[in-house]
């Protein structure tokens, strides 16, 4: 929809009907602030389920994500605690998973603690979650298991003894 000053709008099709939009549709400016507002948080919160329909993310990253999409910070804190309502974002149960799906990928404490410090996890919920990896040789089982899939990967290269070993040893820092 156009307005007289020339100012496109894109409306959601729940808010276009929802206030009887049409080509011709006149409205007082409270009115037209409250519509531009509701859809505004439609098309923030849409967003964020084309988002969460990919893949988990925290709540610092869908902040982020929606920033850079030209939401106002009012929009998105309005929509992120609508998310937390619905259990749609849920910072304790994304670290839980990604921190297990971390671990499942081999990858060490320090490599695990620095990924979800990026994703905005806070340091009490990173402690939480990393008592396992604290766990008397659960570091050393990890390396053992990450020795044994890169070797796997390269058993069927022609590798030096020396170089193999060199390969290892970086692969595990």
């Amino acid at each position: 929809l156009s307005c007289t000053n020339g100012e496109e709008y894109k409306f959601e099709p729940e808010v276009y009907f929802r206030y009887n939009l049409s080509e011709n549709s006149v409205f007082n400016r409270d009115r037209f602030t409250a519509v531009i507002e509701e859809n505004s948080l439609k098309l923030c919160l849409n967003s964020v389920l084309r988002l969460l329909s990919q893949r988990m993310h925290s709540v610092y990253e869908i902040k982020q994500k929606l920033k850079k999409k030209g939401f106002s910070y009012r929009t998105i804190d309005k929509v992120i605690v609508e998310s937390e309502n619905m259990n749609l974002l849920n910072d304790e149960q994304f670290a839980r998973n990604y921190t297990e799906e971390l671990i499942h990928k081999g990858l060490g404490k320090y490599k695990i603690i620095n990924s979800l410090q990026k994703r905005g996890i806070s340091k009490e919920m990173i402690e939480e979650y990393l008592k396992v990896l604290d766990a008397p040789g659960a570091e050393e089982k990890r390396a053992e298991e990450a020795l044994k899939r890169k070797i796997k990967s390269l058993a069927y290269k022609e590798i030096e003894p020396q170089k193999l070993k060199e390969k290892l040893i970086r692969h595990l820092i």
